[in-house]
């Protein structure tokens, strides 16, 4: 009962006790109701017509039991004295059918007042329970939208932290790769200097230790083997270039054999850089940042060494270390006779920026060291395609960016190079040649006017 008066349920019951108390009420009522119609089914009929025939009581008396007509006339007054004193009691005691009918229909009305008081309590009660039962069970559903809405918020509220919390742990660990890349890209740069730095301090002692050696074996080999030796390989040709992205030269260079270009330096930290020629208009292709792009070189070596890639944002004085191939050179041993073709893939940071891309070759043995840069653009809608003839195009004089031929053209004009695969395009006075696509060649279009097709 405790349960049901916290549901609300005692309201619904109550209705029920009082009815109960009120049929124990009546009760006496209703069994008094009951004895009389018993008891008065059949009415007496009026007391002034005779019980029964005495003159036949008498005379059967007088045959049947041979009684005097004293005695039988005695009898008779006895028997109708005693019928007549019960008769007159009952008599008294007995209604009229009129009073009767009124009874049995008052009770009758009785019982119907008290059935439809009955069936309205019942159907009160039962309206009263189904309402409750109703209300109850919305109070239920109400409350199940509301748990079923506190957790669904509850896991969205989770679910955003965990999805913030992951992002900052992603972009944390993004972070520490990058650190890592730049300590990465430094620790080579510093091994690629110090063992540039081992190399000389080696051909120093090369040097310092050959003559001893020299004065050794001069007393087993004929006087000529030494000086032959150092000839070979201080006269050994060697030099190193990039062939794509297109690398800075300086004016009218293509006509000296690209001797500034090519020559070599002592010491790569200390050095000009590229060579001291100034920046030019850009017309490499754009490149696109975040996939690798194939650098192109070429070599002519006698003996090992180390290429490294290097880049150095527009406005900033910092090179970043790309990568190294520190067997290069290996591949590359005897080129000197001819040229060896080669190249290196590295990866630029996405974006829409500018900068110089620098490609050094050190020497092993000489010290010697050979750079050059290049200029570029690197954008989203870059492509990092290049000709896969580029190379020979250096080794056959024709190398197109910052070229000038020293002869005077008209602004935007453009026309061919021999060969039809090149196209040039005048800036600021001066020829600057660009490569056609595969599968095109340069046509001239009429007078300053060319492209590819």
């Amino acid at each position: 009962m405790m349960g049901l008066t916290k549901l609300g349920l005692q309201t619904v019951f109550r209705p029920r006790l009082q009815f109960r108390a009120f049929r124990a009420s009546i009760s006496p009522i209703m069994n008094q109701l009951q004895h009389a119609q018993l008891h008065h089914l059949h009415p007496l009929r009026p007391t002034h017509v005779p019980a029964f025939d005495t003159h036949s009581f008498v005379t059967e008396a007088q045959t049947e039991a041979a009684l005097k007509p004293q005695e039988a006339a005695a009898l008779m007054v006895s028997v109708s004295s005693v019928l007549d004193s019960n008769l007159l009691t009952i008599s008294q005691n007995a209604i009229t059918r009129d009073e009767f009918d009124k009874v049995v229909y008052s009770n009758n009305a009785d019982f119907n007042h008290l059935r439809s008081d009955i069936s309205l309590v019942e159907k009160n009660d039962f309206t009263i329970l189904k309402t409750e039962i109703t209300r109850l069970s919305a109070e239920v559903d109400r409350i199940g939208l509301r748990t079923a809405e506190e957790f669904r918020r509850i896991m969205s509220g989770t679910r955003l932290d965990l999805h913030t919390e992951k992002s900052r742990v992603r972009d944390h660990q993004n972070d520490q790769a990058i650190h890592l890349k730049e300590a990465d890209a430094k620790i080579e740069s510093e091994l690629a200097s110090l063992k540039t730095l081992l190399d000389g301090v080696h051909w120093e002692l090369f040097k310092t230790l050959f003559p001893l050696f020299s004065a050794a074996f001069a007393l087993i080999f004929s006087k000529a083997s030494v000086p032959l030796m150092i000839a070979h390989l201080n006269s050994s040709p060697c030099y190193s270039s990039l062939c794509w992205p297109y690398m800075r030269v300086s004016s009218g260079d293509i006509g000296r054999g690209w001797s500034d270009a090519l020559r070599r330096t002592n010491d790569l930290p200390t050095s000009p850089i590229c060579h001291g020629n100034p920046k030019g208009s850009v017309l490499t292709p754009a490149i696109r940042g975040g996939q690798p792009v194939t650098i192109s070189y070429i070599l002519t070596v006698s003996h090992g060494g180390n290429c490294s890639f290097l880049f150095q944002r527009s406005g900033s004085t910092t090179w970043d270390f790309l990568g190294s191939d520190p067997t290069c050179g290996e591949r590359g041993l005897g080129s000197y006779t001819t040229p060896y073709w080669d190249s290196f893939a590295v990866t630029l940071p996405q974006g829409s920026y500018s900068g110089i891309l620098r490609f050094a070759y050190n020497a092993r043995l000489t010290g010697e060291v050979f750079d050059g840069c290049a200029d570029i653009l690197v954008s989203p809608g870059g492509s990092n395609s290049y000709p896969s003839d580029s190379c020979k195009r250096l080794d056959t004089n024709q190398r197109p960016q910052y070229t000038n031929y020293n002869t005077p053209c008209v602004e935007k004009a453009s026309t061919c190079i021999a060969n039809r695969s090149v196209l040039q395009r005048c800036y600021q006075q001066q020829w600057y040649p660009v490569d056609c696509p595969s599968g095109t060649e340069c046509t001239i279009l009429g007078q300053d006017r060319a492209a590819c097709r």
